[in-house]
Formats: structure tokens, C-alpha cells, sequence
């Protein structure tokens, strides 16, 4: 493997994606990863597979902005890691 990590993508999951799981997960996970975060418009435009990570929110909300979902990734992965 090149990146000797797991890669989690912090993005919208579609249902074409079938490994996702949701932020808080990040926390519970023992082991050093990479986190890949894209633009807001037009998302991760690499093409590194990894699993999906999200954020729940309200259906009335279309996304977030990049940097509030990257520290609310980043504060689920250091709170208890």
C-alpha cells in the first residue's frame, strides 16, 4: 500500500458507496489514518478509494462547510484517540 494508512473520505455518502461510517466512528478507531477532504462544490476529485466518513445533519441543510466538517472530523478523532 503507498500510503502504509487507512484512507477515510470525509464526504457525502452516495448509495454507490457501500463502506461508510459516520464521524463519531473516528474516535473508536485504534490506529493512525489519513483523512483526505475535498472543496465544498465539487468534493474529493482524487482517485483514492478509501471508506466514506459523514456527518449527520438536518435534510434542510445541503452541506457543510469544508473547514467546520474538517474540525468536527478532527475533534471526533482526537477527543478520545
Amino acid at each position: 500500500d503507498t500510503y502504509k494508512r487507512p484512507i477515510y473520505r470525509l464526504e457525502k455518502p452516495t448509495h454507490a458507496q457501500h463502506t461508510a461510517i459516520d464521524v463519531t466512528e473516528l474516535s473508536k478507531l485504534q490506529f493512525d489514518i489519513l483523512l483526505i477532504a475535498g472543496s465544498e462544490g465539487k468534493g474529493i476529485q482524487l482517485p483514492i478509494k478509501g471508506t466514506s466518513v459523514f456527518i449527520q445533519h438536518t435534510i434542510q441543510l445541503e452541506s457543510l462547510n469544508i473547514s467546520h466538517a474538517l474540525a468536527i472530523a478532527l475533534f471526533e478523532r482526537v477527543t478520545t484517540h
